[in-house]
């Protein structure tokens, strides 16, 4: 089952990809495999595609998990 999700994320932000890691705007007018997990916590590659730029310059908010992974967005997303 194929599910699309629409989300902004900051450009210099890394996704891990079969050829390594790679920020979000190098992957831009790119289908690219990234490394994702699934509802039930399976790890696997997916297809992330009409990957773009949106802006060149947007207010970014750094949001840090209790595990300490961190992660920026656009306010508009909270």
């Amino acid at each position: 089952m194929s599910e699309i999700v629409d989300c902004a994320v900051a450009g210099e932000t890394k996704v891990e990809t079969p050829e390594g890691s790679m920020t979000i705007k190098s992957c831009a007018g790119k289908a690219i495999p990234v490394l994702t997990r699934t509802p039930d916590s399976a790890i696997l590659f997916r297809m992330m595609r009409d990957v773009r730029k949106l802006a060149d310059e947007h207010p970014v908010l750094r949001i840090t998990l209790e595990t300490g992974v961190s992660f920026r967005v656009a306010p508009e997303q909270l």
